[in-house]
């Protein structure tokens, strides 16, 4: 019944009417009135075999008695308070508590055998139809609903419903058989502004959902949300979600959305099974717009999968987060885009909100040739604190910001590949007409080693690996992959026969490594002795109860290959700086196996697995910076913190040391690939996980190179040296080194002597050169013979020496000839015959002919000597020349007419021949420092 605020008086009135026509199942009436008869208290049982329906305009308190019928309603326009240990049962119908607050302390409890429904409506006593998972409309809003003093409540489904909150709390109890638990708001959202908060109390249901999107949801000491089956699930729906370390949540599916924070530090221990002796994981997914922290110090999930979506995320330190019960198998090779892209671009920002979601562990990053079981995205900053385990298949690791992992902590998918003779590319069983035999190892990017028997010297190989895939890159100068290689990687061959290869499948050993795909578009931090590892398992020892072919079947399996790693780094890429505290990247292939000498049958050793992946995306401003410094940490120093690892496997930790053959190389994996997932820039090419810069002397255009091209330009017969690293064109810059002239003004870098030969055309030019002057002093040399004729030819006396003039001595004759000619064209036939012969007596009486001085006193000279200066400086462009003009000095001697013959025959004689010009001319451009040299011989 509803009924209306009315008078007290009013309200006694008609339920007493009412309760009269209805008989004895409906005749209660409130006995004892407290506080002005606002407070209805019930403190006597009452038990009826029909329902029970109790109304009161004011408070209601139940203490220290039950209430019993096939179905309750109590509601109380006011409170509504069951303490003392009240007992509340319906043993047919439902259970209805309702009024503006609801308290239910100390040891009471309420119990129907279907629906329990705990409203808090402040407006008053309200009946209203609640379904699972869809909260009643919005009535006025409500009050709180408390719980605590080990109370209980339990049905088919409880629903408590308020408009301000709940505390739940002291041992408390909720649970439901079939319809679930809600705990929540009147409207679709949930609203409830004071929260719920849930301390050292249980929840237990098939599916329990706490809804508060105005406030916060916290479990507190203790608290726990348990789910009874595989089919059951955990929703909590709040502004913030908070849980302590003590507290728990068991169940397989639990799903958290929040808007402003999660910090959930309990336990998901998951579902205890029934039938096998390990738990049922629990499948974790949570959207928050805010920050997310994820589990305990040192804490542990068992989890199926885990989709976890924040503004920031951490898991804590020393959290052992692990998935169980899948694989990456499935995973092809994906296109050339970072997935961590795609996720974060699809995730909307607006509460509730999911990326897009899909593939075999309900994630694939949009993308269907990937699924991950393991999925951790936050738009700013993802870390993993010191020591923090993550274990999965594939794992998705993506920041907006940077992505740390700390100190110590590791992302673990070694063998969670393809399984033991599973993949496209797993190794070879052996043949059972051999035995025994090892099995081929698994191959990846490396190839897998050769299953192999021991025949007394030697180790034969019995079963083939797996094929490698055509992943070479440096089988073309500028190689550009099409795609990431993530396909899973494949297992080591079964150890068995093939009549009984059913028995090697159902190891774990042998398998593929698994997925890594890590990404922060600011930058990734590796800590000291952090760690990225997708190693292949190792083979195994395989030792079948029968016999085969007479003997015991005793076999090995192979080795796993290597799984992948992909890493997307912006700028701010750092790592430990020594050695000893490197972060380490492996995807190595397992290890063999070998038989032992206890099994008594001959020996035998598997193949290894084949090296798997490794690819880093170290991007930045320019299309591939991966060479230069970041943040002050260059290449060689990020090479010293960072160990990346792709080996085939090889031999087990005993190195089969019971055969005797100790070769075991077939056996032994090969490497896999390690190498730049971005584009080089020009004068850089890739070498290893990072783009290396080209040393002096190579080029590179940039681009998927893995060395770089020698150098050209400089000659190669000098003494150049390449100067410039990361050159980017061909015909790089060179300097000629110490003692040598610059390079501007000597390109082809000769020393100094053969600079200077250069200088003269070289040794051509020289010998030219030398030539040129060899035949230049011949011909000055008999040019001087000549021209010394001529000189003396031109003196005014003829064959007689003066006082003073005594040199011309040794040049008589040649100044008899000349002056001869020169009087000859002067006055022709003034002097013909005029060759005086004088003598002087020698001692011994004898007579010698000998030229004399003439007898002239010093008085008379002067009348018959005159100096003459010849015009010019006897070059071809000015030859010597005498002026025509009669001297004033020689007018009273000589006529103008025979002066100017004098001048004429002067001139001709001391005129320079044309050949002669030509010489000179010829001289002044082949070496100009020897034409005047020439100029004064003439």
């Amino acid at each position: 019944h509803v009924h209306s605020v009315r008078p007290a008086w009013l309200f006694m009135f008609m339920l007493s009417l009412e309760t009269c026509s209805r008989g004895a199942v409906a005749s209660w009436q409130c006995k004892y009135l407290q506080n002005g008869n606002s407070t209805c208290l019930i403190n006597e049982s009452i038990s009826e075999s029909g329902s029970i329906d109790i109304s009161f305009p004011g408070d209601i308190r139940v203490t220290n008695c039950s209430v019993y019928g096939s179905s309750v309603a109590i509601s109380a326009s006011a409170s509504l308070t069951l303490d003392s240990g009240a007992q509340v049962k319906a043993h047919a119908g439902s259970i209805l508590l309702n009024g503006s607050s609801v308290s239910i302390f100390s040891g009471s409890s309420a119990s129907s055998s279907a629906l329990l429904r705990v409203l808090s409506n402040a407006t008053g006593a309200t009946e209203r139809k609640v379904r699972f998972g869809d909260p009643p409309p919005p009535p006025p809003v409500g009050g709180m609903v408390s719980m605590d003093g080990a109370s209980s409540l339990s049905g088919s489904g409880v629903r408590i419903v308020a408009g301000t909150g709940f505390l739940i709390q002291g041992k408390s109890n909720v649970s439901a058989t079939s319809d679930g638990i809600y705990v929540g708001g009147f409207n679709s959202t949930g609203n409830c502004s004071g929260g719920i908060t849930i301390t050292d109390s249980l929840f237990n249901s098939n599916s329990i959902i706490l809804s508060c999107n105005k406030s916060t949801v916290t479990l507190n000491t203790a608290s726990s949300l348990v789910t009874k089956d595989q089919s059951g699930y955990v929703r909590i729906t709040a502004k913030e979600v908070l849980t302590e370390p003590s507290c728990s949540v068991v169940s397989t599916n639990v799903t958290i959305v929040a808007d402003q924070k999660v910090e959930f530090h309990g336990g998901l221990p998951g579902l205890p099974s029934e039938v096998k002796s390990t738990n049922t994981p629990t499948g974790l997914s949570i959207s928050c717009q805010g920050a997310v922290e994820l589990g305990a110090a040192n804490g542990s999930w068992i989890l199926s999968s885990a989709f976890v979506f924040g503004k920031t995320v951490s898991a804590a330190s020393g959290l052992r987060m692990t998935t169980s019960h899948t694989d990456s198998c499935e995973n092809n090779d994906t296109s050339q885009e970072d997935r961590c892209s795609a996720v974060l671009a699809s995730w909307p920002t607006w509460v509730g909100a999911w990326p897009a979601r899909g593939g075999k562990y309900g994630f694939f990053g949009g993308n269907a040739n990937l699924s991950f079981d393991m999925v951790l995205a936050a738009r700013e900053d993802l870390s993993l604190q010191p020591s923090a385990l993550l274990n999965a298949a594939s794992v998705l690791l993506c920041a907006g910001g940077q992505a740390q992992i700390l100190a110590g902590a590791k992302v673990d998918v070694t063998g969670r590949g393809c399984g033991q003779g599973k993949g496209t590319r797993h190794g070879m069983s052996p043949s059972k007409d051999v035995n025994p035999c090892g099995a081929g190892g698994g191959s990846n990017l490396g190839a897998g080693g050769n299953g192999s028997f021991f025949d007394s010297t030697n180790l034969v190989a019995c079963s083939m690996p797996g094929e490698a895939p055509h992943f070479n890159p440096r089988t073309q100068e500028d190689w550009r992959p099409r795609y990431y290689p993530t396909q899973g990687a494949s297992g080591g061959g079964v150890g068995t026969p093939d009549m009984v290869v059913s028995r090697g499948e159902e190891t774990s050993d042998s398998s593929g490594g698994g997925l890594i795909w890590l990404s922060g578009a600011k930058g990734v931090a590796f800590g000291e002795l952090s760690a990225l590892v997708a190693d292949g398992s190792a083979g195994k020892l395989v030792q079948n109860s029968t016999a085969l072919m007479g003997i015991d079947s005793v076999a090995v399996s192979g080795g796993g290959a290597g799984g992948h790693i992909l890493v997307f780094s912006g700028d701010a890429l750092t790592a430990p700086l020594t050695m000893d505290l490197a972060a380490r990247l492996s995807a190595s292939g397992g290890n063999f196996e070998c038989t032992s000498k206890d099994h008594g049958v001959p020996g035998a050793a598997s193949g290894a697995g084949g090296g798997g992946f490794v690819g880093l995306n170290w991007s930045g401003t320019s299309p591939a910076p991966a060479r230069k410094p970041k943040n002050g940490v260059v290449v060689p120093e990020m090479r010293k913190g960072l160990v990346i690892e792709v080996a085939g496997g090889s031999s087990p930790l005993d190195d089969c040391s019971i055969l005797p053959y100790t070769n075991f190389t077939p056996q032994v994996g090969k490497d896999g690939v390690a190498m730049s997932l971005s584009r080089c820039e020009a004068g850089y090419f890739i070498q290893g996980v990072f783009c290396e810069i080209c040393i002096p002397g190579g080029w590179s255009p940039g681009g998927f190179r893995f060395e770089c091209s020698p150098c050209r330009g400089m000659p190669e017969n000098g003494k150049g040296e390449y100067t410039d690293y990361g050159s980017k064109v061909q015909a790089c810059n060179y300097t000629c080194g110490l003692g040598v002239p610059n390079v501007k003004s000597n390109p082809h870098c000769y020393d100094p002597f053969n600079y200077a030969l250069q200088f003269f055309g070289g040794v051509r030019g020289m010998v030219m050169i030398l030539i040129s002057v060899i035949l230049c002093a011949l011909l000055l040399l008999l040019r001087s013979r000549g021209k010394m004729g001529r000189e003396v030819a031109r003196q005014p006396l003829n064959a007689m020496t003066l006082p003073g003039i005594s040199f011309l001595e040794p040049h008589r004759g040649v100044l008899r000839r000349f002056c001869g000619r020169l009087c000859s064209r002067i006055m022709p036939g003034s002097f013909d015959g005029l060759q005086p012969q004088l003598r002087r007596s020698l001692s011994g009486g004898e007579a010698e002919r000998r030229p004399v001085e003439m007898q002239l006193p010093k008085e008379k000279l002067p009348f018959h000597v005159c100096r003459v200066y010849f015009h010019g400086d006897n070059r071809s462009q000015s030859p010597w020349f005498l002026d025509e003009h009669l001297p004033a000095s020689v007018e009273q001697m000589v006529g103008p007419e025979q002066w100017q013959r004098l001048a004429a025959a002067a001139s001709a004689l001391a005129g320079i021949p044309v050949w002669e010009a030509r010489k000179e001319a010829a001289l002044g451009v082949l070496y100009p420092p020897v034409e005047p040299l020439y100029a004064r011989q003439r």
